[in-house]
């Protein structure tokens, strides 16, 4: 197997290869806080992958909603 560690601002990554798996590891899928980019987010993490590729989304936090809520004030 190859591992490929890639460090980029996500929605601004491009290349012509394309993955098994898109990790969004350590609640780095909350940094994106509006709807709007949580949607790209994964629109682009699919548009990575190969046919049969996953994305996977690793989030500690609690109470999810809760979390946005109090960080967008």
């Amino acid at each position: 197997s190859n591992l490929s560690l890639v460090r980029s601002e996500f929605l601004d990554f491009v290349t012509p290869d394309r993955f098994d798996v898109v990790l969004f590891a350590f609640n780095v899928f909350a940094e994106f806080v509006t709807v709007r980019s949580r949607i790209a987010a994964l629109q682009h993490a699919r548009s990575l992958l190969t046919n049969r590729g996953r994305i996977i989304v690793i989030c500690f936090a609690h109470d999810f909603a809760d979390w946005v809520i109090k960080r967008k004030e």
